[in-house]
């Protein structure tokens, strides 16, 4: 049964062996968490809004006449690969271009979905604010303030996966706030569980960002299981048994994420212009074609090899020369194949290179090779000048020299050094991981995520290195042409788990170095804030939370700094509700907001939009409207004495 309280006054702490603490239960025996009619009428106004709306539609549609944007044009593709069930790369999960794509709806549509959104998470923040304690007035400012932000009301009238998102999260903090109040181990408090469970898996698959939710989540619950420890009142086994419930947060978000992938490769069938962005035995597992290579590299060979790391390009070389003295062909990466992609593996050392070119003499581990560009007949050459881009003194210039009759010298010569091979083992195409080492100059072969120039197509660098970064060093062979007895190679099948983490790897190139390369967003990283526009309500809102902030994390160093951990008087100190709603709905949005703003502050690029920060501004907003309640409750106090 739930009780009523004065806020200020009432003690809600209980007197422990070592120090007061709060016993478990309280939440779910105070009335100030439920939800009344009026409440209700509140909350469900956004939504009846919505629907109203929908009934005059003339001045409705109106909202979502402009034009369409670089996002939704983004969107809009991945959406129309996966109707076509062709391969595509996108910067996010791929759970919400999924449910656009077999919901069938078209730009109008999903743009109305974007509103109907936008009206549900002004919904969930009233409802939010309710259960952290807030009175009714402040609950309903709270969802008003989020209304009158700029970037929220432009996005809710677009195709945005920042507005979906935005709402997962909301989901996720509501059904937090909802566990702690509803009473352990009943059926509700599962189900509840469970959704939040269910909410993080649907966060984390809608954009990354949504990791940010699942580590705050997971904080937060790390925290509450050491209050829970505290509580003298519970036995051994109950708090093994919140332990072990509470390990659902990992295990059912981590099965979401990974069906959701599971099912994402099941509709990508068809190859597009993304998928030289995967290793061919992701590309042979995508169309069920197994794809069929010799069981060893011959030399003599015609061979595509491919870089292992950066964006998988083939060595490639054309008719163009570097800047440098060298005066050789360039040497680059290419992501697709064409007759400049191909080489003939020759023999490095020896007498009888004839008859090895014509026989079936397999490559093998340690064989010091050469590699011919069947194009221009020209040889892969390693020199002392500097490459085009990497100007270090350790950056070795790679370049094709000499005619179809030059056998080649030193600076010609490679030895081929698999990965975890064994001495003298043959080299197979798709398999072995090879690196490349330079005779004549002493180092490796390597490329990297660099571009050459506008003027030369935007291939990859490709350099020879003296001590090199290992994993940038491994190619493979893609292709081979020469087969023996017509023996072909056997290639286990490429695991789930294999290509999971592939693509996870492709997204976060393609991400970096293709789709976000040089590109900056509206606004930068370091003014989001403090994003100030003409609107004044908009200011107020973003200023006031900013300030908020600092506030707290001020007054938080304060108390820390004057903590008395030997003072039993202090340790002992009983608690009000007032002070213990503040304290722990202060940390809650305060890691909140830290959490889900640092993650951008590790980003590679600059193409980032503060549509972003919603869901850390909403934190903010969430602090501001906390530090007011405990004003209000102070003062209410006062005058009740």
């Amino acid at each position: 049964m739930t009780r009523r309280i004065t806020r200020f006054n009432e003690i809600v702490s209980k007197n422990g062996a070592f120090r007061a603490y709060v016993p478990r239960t309280l939440y779910n025996e105070l009335d100030i968490f439920q939800l009344r009619s009026w409440d209700k009428l509140f909350m469900y106004a956004p939504v009846g809004w919505y629907i109203i709306s929908l009934v005059f539609n003339n001045r409705f549609n109106g909202l979502f006449d402009c034009e369409v944007t670089a996002k939704e044009m983004d969107i809009l593709e991945a959406v129309t690969y996966c109707r076509k069930g062709k391969f595509y790369l996108t910067s996010n999960p791929p759970f919400a271009i999924l449910l656009l794509a077999l919901s069938k709806f078209e730009l109008m549509t999903m743009r109305r979905l974007s509103l109907l959104l936008g009206c549900f998470i002004v919904q969930l923040v009233s409802m939010i604010l309710r259960k952290s304690g807030m009175n009714r007035i402040l609950s309903c400012l709270g969802a008003l303030g989020l209304v009158l932000v700029v970037p929220f009301r432009d996005e809710v009238y677009k195709v945005s996966l920042d507005i979906y998102q935005l709402f997962f999260i909301t989901l996720v903090i509501y059904c937090w706030k909802s566990l702690k109040i509803a009473k352990e181990f009943t059926t509700e408090w599962v189900s509840i569980l469970l959704s939040m469970c269910i909410c993080i898996g649907v966060t984390i698959s809608t954009k990354f960002i949504g990791f940010s939710t699942w580590i705050w989540i997971l904080v937060l619950t790390a925290f509450q299981l050491f209050e829970i420890v505290g509580d003298i009142e519970l036995s051994p086994r109950a708090i093994w048994k919140h332990v072990f419930s509470r390990v659902t947060l990992i295990l059912i978000p981590s099965v979401f994420f990974l069906f959701v992938y599971y099912n994402h490769f099941h509709v990508i069938r068809q190859n597009s212009e993304y998928v030289p962005l995967v290793s061919s035995r992701f590309q042979s597992q995508l169309n069920n074609v197994i794809s069929e290579q010799p069981d060893a590299v011959y030399y003599g060979s015609t061979v595509t090899i491919r870089h292992s790391s950066s964006l998988k390009g083939n060595l490639h070389s054309h008719n163009l020369t570097h800047a440098a003295d060298s005066e050789g062909l360039q040497v680059t990466l290419y992501e697709y194949q064409d007759p400049d992609t191909e080489w003939i593996i020759e023999p490095g050392e020896g007498d009888d290179r004839e008859s090895m070119l014509n026989s079936f003499e397999a490559v093998k581990n340690g064989d010091w090779i050469r590699l011919r560009h069947k194009n221009s007949g020209k040889l892969l050459r390693a020199s002392a000048a500097q490459p085009p881009i990497s100007k270090h003194d350790y950056d070795l210039e790679v370049s094709c020299t000499g005619d179809v009759d030059y056998v080649g010298m030193a600076d010609e010569t490679w030895r081929i050094i698999l990965e975890n091979g064994s001495f003298q083992e043959n080299v197979k195409p798709l398999i072995n991981e090879f690196e490349l080492f330079n005779k004549g100059q002493s180092c490796s072969l390597l490329s990297h995520e660099v571009r050459l120039p506008d003027l030369e197509h935007f291939l990859q660098e490709v350099i020879c290195v003296e001590s090199p970064a290992h994993s940038l060093t491994l190619f493979y062979v893609e292709s081979s042409s020469k087969y023996k007895d017509n023996k072909l190679l056997e290639i286990n099948k490429y695991q789930f788990s294999d290509m999971f983490l592939e693509y996870l790897q492709a997204q976060h190139k393609y991400d970096y170095y293709i789709k976000n390369f040089d590109l900056k967003g509206d606004v930068p990283f370091k003014s989001w804030t403090w994003y100030m526009t003409m609107d004044s309500a908009h200011n107020f809102i973003w200023g006031l939370g900013y300030i908020s902030m600092i506030f707290s994390i001020i007054l938080f160093l304060y108390k820390w700094l004057t903590w008395k951990p030997w003072d039993t008087d202090s340790k002992s100190k009983p608690k009000t509700l007032t002070s213990v709603l503040f304290d722990e709905n202060s940390f809650e949005w305060i890691s909140g907001w830290y959490i889900h703003f640092i993650t951008f502050a590790y980003s590679r690029h600059q193409n980032l939009h503060i549509s972003q920060y919603l869901p850390a501004l909403m934190f903010t907003i969430f602090q501001a409207l906390n530090i007011l309640q405990a004003i209000l409750d102070r003062v209410e106090a006062y005058f009740n004495r």
